[in-house]
């Protein structure tokens, strides 16, 4: 609490009362009288003083000395007349002088300012001793502040004449007084009791002062009980008469509940009231509230604006503020250099959170060295204040040993002093120092708990993993889930995963107690995975979702491949191994060796050594089997091999001795094999040994070996050596190696016999070839008997496909279906499923007299689709679909389809154009969401143009044809085909239809490339219109109004009048979309008179009903309209700013460049280039405009280049996330023309200008393509090609079009001057001469003939010169004429040329 002064005292600041001079100043005191004059002093408060002074002065100059004061009044303050203060003084003197105490009062004051009179502070206090003798307690009062404020603060007589004044009734000495009791001051004994009586008295009678310093009494129960609420009252009443205190103080209790129900709302209220008029403590709290979001939309902005002042002024809490601010990057650029300057400003004061933060940046070393000595003695003078912050952080620095020895007794003393006070973040910490540092699990657990009682998610998690260790006594797993599930709920991003591995391992795997439970673990995984993008809990749901014989039922090739990538893009090394082998096997995905190996490689490059080992031996497999983009290469795999078994892989000796095989290096083969010693690995070793030494069946194995291998030729021989000796298999294989032509010609001559020898022998795989061989017969006479002997024998040795081999023959050739269906159903026994199909198809198609059977037909369809037959799978889906033999169910077909999908091409089975059909079937189901959710990106990954056809062959309706005209143009990116399906639609009344039409040819879309037609587009809005469409009224206005959407192509149609009517009939008719159209007539005055606060008022009506996509256009439209007119509105830029701020840090390219062009305006008041600077910097590597921008902002030719080709390269590679406008694509593919141009580099500017052509309709009068040509005709002289194209456009341009335009005429010039000097270089002066008249036809355009005479004399030079070679002297005295007159004209000293005489 303080002394409050009334408004009348002046403050002295070079004056004072000695206290040995005071008797001069003597007032008797109990000479004073009580009179009231507040009736008097009130009358003179008038609403109209302009009506009251001529009353008033007349009868002030009639003698009457209240009037005479009024007059007095109405000078000092220029009310109801200009202010005039010697007119004042010479009233209030002639009032005082007829003994008007309060004139005399007011009049003290002229002779203590010094600003009329002299200071003569006798007569200053003579007059209030006057005045309060005459019964004024107002003088009484002033004379206590006298004696205050000049003599001593503690002076009794302080005491003794603010008592008097408060008996005489003196609502203000009264609140005063209480003061005095309550502070002991002034010359009065401390009394909480008298202070609390007086400052009531004072309070009951509207004294603000009182009435607040009453609020705080009860408040904080000073002399009185607390009451909240009381306090509240109190604050309530001084703050509604405007005292900024009370309402700080009121504010406080509404922004904490005291009193009143908590309201953020309300306390904001109050506390802007109070920083309005300038309370500091206000103002820092108004800007906590911006800054936490309280009663006010977040506004880190304003909060940043808001603390600047008190933070200056020295308010310890907004300089922390303001350095979290600055930390944060909140509101302005991060900046740790100036967030430790007011940390440090604040620390410096002793507020105890700035502490624990300047101890945190020396901690860590932002803005400032990194220094643990005075991290620690910042931390713990914030720790002895009570900090809880302070206290945590102060006992980690001695349980680490950081800038001070580590001390775990006093890291725990603390530790638990902060958690004491409520800090979640110590009660984890202490349960991990007893649990991990201390071994006192009970005391651990204590904290723990705490901890999870003060919602803290790591001490939930920490529980959990601790009742999940097997090796403790505490081992409870149903209490780890509990925990763990606690943690998940409070945030925590690993209790997900965690929970999900122990549902997923259970107890068979070490978690006795859980059983395992995919589909649980499903669950917890994908809560890990989806709300907190856990790469782990992804890489989980990839292993679940392929492991289609351990989890069968959640198999899902797709669903793993997603998972797996997601795992991949951050990193975790499972699931870039897991994707890698998606790609080498197709799993999910189509396969792909190439993006294995890439994936593969960058996990080598992460340098995990078991990753990077697996990943290098199947590197090796890639290349040993060669795959799918990648050719076999067996001397690559054997790098991959020996890297993998540098860094200890086993596994890769024997691939070593494998792929030596493979090579032919049968003796390093036998080392490998030799140091891998595994099992396999000696018996390939042994098999290498005898086939050397000539054993047969050795020869065969080894022949096998190597056929694997693709070393077709030696396999051959190797099978043919064994054979000669009598090994049946290799008989076998030969048969079959002559059959086809493998390593050796083919013969079927030779097969048969090796066949034969085989079969005769009893070998299955033999004798059902040569049953093959007789069925078909090849190389043979087809003989069905010999056929059915030879499958017979293979059968009775239950040899799979000699089944189904039978039951083709009876089906087709002996027309036996009973014998069919049982050798096929045999076969299906004997694990050959493709018979299954065969099964199917005889009951679809009825042959051999079988009778169709839809349901059998499904029933073995269904068996070969579960056994992996890829044909199978794709049948069953159209019968799912179809309902054939099954209830249609589009979601089991939809599946199914996917499985066919994922299923890898069996390519001496499947079908070629199956992988086709089944994609394009899919592209079908993914866009009309048949069977699978809808999805266009899904739909073109597969094959748009299927889906699109499919629904174009039946479309009859409007809405059919609207439709694929949708489809073309926004998934098929196909403009033209879009607008003959929009034709056919607005042809047939599709409203929706012809305002997209309209909208096309009226240029809107501008990317289309479509030239612009105004009357047709006119024409299609009408028709629409007249169907009652709203939104095509808004898009004519808009056509009408636009002046030139297309680069160089005029709107024939232009007419803002007509915009202005349209619009208001639009906006009549409930459209939603006017504002803009409205906005931008008045803000520029099209059509009708210029209006900005009209145009203002359409923003605002927009921004309150905004939807969230239409905020960045809006603000930006709100910030541009106020700066381009001066208009100063900080509600406006901040409200602008804070979205743009916000929605950049977000990543949004469009925003950030926006708020880059906001600080680059310098009409702007937050006008900073180098801020602008920050943010382009920033998404520069997706934005087209912040490349082109930074192009205009840089010094560095250089840098000038690589912006504006990083920009092209940007929207020509599609990775530009901004809109780029033609008009801009083509003045920037013109500048970077321009740039290689001046580099001397001509093929990249015809490159660019040739892109930039594509883009401008073509149009003689187009001034694009006429700079266009001229730049053109600029490239390099003596490149061929460019001048051929120079002289084709030069015909075509029209001089006329350009005669304004000065440097496309100095262009064009100077690319004739090049020309002409390239022909006389090949020795063809006519042509030469030729474009040198023409040169001269352009210069004529500069001007006047006076103009530009340096370039008329060097043309005329040439053109002399060239006559004289070709012998027309004539001519070339004419011209020679010519030169000398402007050479005169030119007054300068040229030598003339040397021609030849005449």
């Amino acid at each position: 609490m303080r002394i409050i002064t009334v408004i009348l005292l002046l403050v002295y600041s070079s004056l004072s009362l000695a206290e040995n001079d005071s008797d001069q100043y003597f007032c008797d005191i109990n000479a004073l009288k009580t009179i009231d004059y507040s009736a008097d002093i009130a009358g003179y408060y008038q609403d109209d003083y302009d009506a009251m002074f001529p009353k008033w002065l007349a009868k002030a100059k009639s003698g009457d000395k209240k009037y005479q004061f009024y007059i007095a009044k109405t000078y000092q303050y220029g009310q109801g007349v200009a202010q005039n203060k010697k007119s004042a003084l010479e009233w209030y003197t002639k009032s005082s002088d007829q003994g008007y105490a309060v004139a005399k009062n007011n009049l003290a004051f002229f002779y203590s300012d010094g600003e009329i009179l002299d200071i003569d502070l006798d007569k200053h206090f003579s007059l209030f001793c006057d005045a309060a003798s005459r019964g004024l307690s107002l003088a009484t009062l002033n004379i206590a502040f006298l004696y205050f404020n000049l003599v001593d603060a503690n002076d009794r007589r302080v005491f003794k004449w603010m008592l008097k004044a408060s008996l005489q009734g003196n609502v203000n000495a009264q609140s005063e007084l209480g003061l005095l009791y309550y502070n002991g001051s002034g010359g009065a004994l401390q009394s909480t009791t008298k202070a609390l009586e007086w400052i009531q008295k004072s309070a009951t009678q509207g004294n603000i002062y009182a009435q607040n310093n009453l609020g705080w009494m009860y408040q904080n129960g000073d002399g009185v009980t607390q009451s909240y609420k009381a306090a509240s009252e109190w604050y309530q009443k001084s703050a509604e008469q405007g005292y900024d205190i009370a309402q700080g103080n009121l504010a406080y209790l509404y922004l904490n509940g005291l009193g009143v129900i908590a309201n953020a709302d309300k306390a904001f209220e109050w506390f802007e009231k109070s920083s309005i008029q300038g309370n500091l403590y206000a103002k820092t709290n108004l800007a906590w509230l911006y800054q936490e979001g309280l009663g006010v939309p977040q506004d880190y902005i304003k909060a940043y604006a808001l603390y600047q002042l008190p933070a200056e002024s020295g308010d310890p809490l907004a300089q922390n503020n303001l350095g979290l601010l600055y930390e944060a990057g909140k509101g302005v650029s991060q900046n740790y250099e100036k967030a430790f300057s007011w940390f440090e400003k604040s620390a410096n004061q002793g507020n105890s959170y700035a502490q624990s933060n300047l101890g945190d940046f020396y901690e860590n070393g932002k803005g400032v060295s990194q220094n643990y000595e005075k991290a620690f003695s910042w931390y713990i003078k914030s720790a002895e204040q009570g900090n809880d912050v302070g206290q945590f952080n102060l006992g980690l620095l001695y349980q680490k040993g950081l800038g001070v020895k580590i001390n775990f007794i006093q890291s725990v003393f603390w530790h638990k002093k902060s958690a004491e006070q409520g800090n979640k973040f110590a009660m984890q910490m202490l349960g991990l120092i007893y649990l991990n540092e201390l071994n006192d699990l009970e005391e651990a657990f204590k904290w723990f708990n705490l901890g999870v009682k003060a919602a803290n998610n790591e001490s939930a998690f920490s529980l959990g993993a601790a009742y999940s260790n097997k090796d403790s006594k505490y081992y409870d797993i149903q209490l780890a889930i509990k925990y763990l599930e606690i943690a998940y709920e409070l945030g925590d991003r690993d209790a997900a995963n965690f929970l999900g591995i122990f549902y997923n391992w259970g107890s068979e795997s070490g978690y006795p107690g859980v059983e395992v439970d995919i589909k649980k673990a499903e669950f917890w995984y994908l809560k890990g995975a989806n709300e907190y993008d856990d790469a782990s809990s992804q890489s989980y749901l990839a292993n679940i979702y392929g492991q289609p014989y351990e989890y069968p039922e959640f198999h899902d090739e797709q669903k793993s491949f997603y998972w797996a990538k997601k795992a991949a893009e951050q990193g975790h090394l499972s699931g870039m191994a897991t994707l890698a082998g998606k790609y080498e096997w197709g799993e999910g995905t189509n396969q792909s060796g190439k993006m294995a190996i890439k994936i593969y490689k960058d996990i080598i490059q992460k340098g995990d050594p078991n990753f990077s080992i697996s990943a290098l031996r199947n590197i090796g497999n890639i290349y040993s089997k060669g795959w799918t983009e990648i050719s076999r290469d067996y001397q690559k795999a054997k790098n991959y091999y020996l890297q993998a078994e540098s860094m200890g892989d086993k596994e890769s000796q024997n691939l070593l001795g494998k792929v030596n095989v493979a090579l032919g290096d049968y003796e390093n083969a036998k080392k490998w094999f030799i140091k891998s010693g595994t099992e396999d690995s000696l018996s390939l070793l042994l098999t290498i040994n005898l086939a050397i030494e000539g054993d047969a069946d050795a020869e065969y194995d080894l022949a096998l070996m190597i056929s694997i291998a693709d070393e077709r030729k030696e396999a051959a021989d190797l099978y043919e050596s064994a054979a000669l000796k009598g090994n049946i298999k290799a008989q076998s294989e030969l048969g079959i190696n002559y059959k086809s032509g493998i390593g050796v010609k083919a013969n079927q001559q030779v097969s048969i016999y090796w066949l034969k020898k085989a079969a005769e022998k009893g070998d299955a795989m033999a004798q059902n070839n040569l049953g093959v061989l007789y069925h078909n017969g090849e190389g043979v006479t087809k003989d069905i008997d010999q056929a059915l002997y030879w499958y017979k024998l293979a059968a009775e040795q239950k040899y799979g496909l000699s089944f189904r081999n039978l039951g083709s023959l009876y089906l087709t050739e002996l027309n036996d279906a009973e014998k069919a269906i049982e050798y096929y159903q045999l076969a299906i026994e004997y694990k050959d499923y493709a018979a299954a199909w065969d099964l199917s198809y005889l009951y679809q198609t009825g042959k051999a007299g079988i009778k169709i059977n839809e349901k059998l037909a499904f029933k073995w369809m269904l068996l070969g689709a579960k056994n992996y037959n890829k044909l199978a799978q794709f049948r069953v889906s159209r019968m799912y679909l179809d309902g054939y033999g099954v209830e249609v169910d589009e979601v089991k077909s939809t599946i199914w389809l996917i499985r066919a999908l994922n299923r890898g091409i069996d390519a001496a089975r499947d079908p070629e154009w199956l992988q086709e059909d089944i994609e394009k079937e899919l592209a079908y189901r993914y866009y009309w969401g048949v069977g699978v959710e809808k999805s266009l990106e899904k739909a073109k990954e597969y094959d748009f143009a299927y889906a699109v056809s499919t629904l174009s062959q039946s479309a009859k309706s409007s809405n059919d044809l609207n439709l694929i005209a949708d489809m073309y143009r926004f998934e098929g990116n196909d403009i033209e085909s879009s607008i003959l399906w929009y034709q056919k639609a607005a042809d047939k009344g599709h409203i929706y239809a012809q305002r997209t039409l309209g909208g096309l040819y009226s240029a809107y879309a501008q990317s289309s490339g479509i030239t612009p037609d105004y009357a047709k587009a006119e024409l299609l809005f009408l028709k629409a219109i007249k169907q009652g469409d709203v939104e095509s009224m808004v898009l004519l206005a808009q056509m009408y109004y636009a002046e030139n959407e297309r680069p160089g192509v005029p709107n024939d149609k232009y007419n803002p009048s007509k915009s202005f009517d349209l619009l208001i009939k639009a906006k009549e008719a409930g459209s939603e979309s006017y504002h803009m159209g409205l906005v931008t007539l008045y803000r520029y005055g099209l059509g009708v008179e210029k209006d900005v606060s009209k145009a203002l008022t359409v923003v605002r009506d927009k921004l309150m009903g905004i939807k969230e996509f239409e905020k960045e256009y809006w603000l930006w439209s709100l910030w541009s309209i106020h700066v381009e007119n001066n208009i100063s509105n900080d509600v406006a830029f901040s409200r602008s700013m804070t979205y743009f701020i916000e929605q950049s840090k977000l990543g949004d390219v469009g925003a950030t460049n926006t708020l880059a062009s906001m600080y680059l305006n310098k009409d702007f008041k937050y006008y900073d280039e180098k801020e602008a600077m920050y943010w382009l910097n920033k998404v520069k590597d997706s934005s087209f405009h912040a490349n082109t921008t930074l192009s205009n902002y840089t010094d560095n030719f250089s840098k000038l280049g690589d912006y504006l080709l990083t920009a092209i390269e940007l929207y020509e590679t599609g990775k530009a996330e901004d809109f780029v406008s033609e008009e801009t694509l083509i003045n920037t593919y013109f500048i970077a023309a321009g740039y290689f141009r001046d580099v001397n580099a001509p093929e990249r500017v015809e490159e660019l200008l040739r892109k930039m052509s594509l883009m401008i309709p073509e149009n003689e009068d187009n001034p694009y393509r006429i700079m266009l040509n001229v730049t053109l005709a600029g490239i390099n002289h003596n490149n061929d090609p460019g001048t051929e194209l120079f002289l084709n456009n030069e015909i075509k341009m029209n001089d006329g079009v350009i005669a304004g335009d000065l440097a496309a005429l100095q262009n064009k010039f100077y690319a004739l001057l090049n020309l002409h000097e390239m022909y006389l270089d090949k020795k063809e002066t006519k042509k030469a001469l030729d474009i040198a008249l023409r040169a001269l036809k352009v210069i004529d355009l500069f001007g006047s003939a006076e103009d530009f005479l340096d370039q008329r004399i060097v043309l005329l030079t040439n053109i002399t010169k060239d006559y004289v070679q070709l012998k027309d002297f004539k001519k070339a005295n004419q011209y020679f004429e010519d030169l000398d007159y402007y050479i005169t004209v030119s007054y300068t000293h040229l030598t003339l040329p040397t021609i030849y005489s005449v």
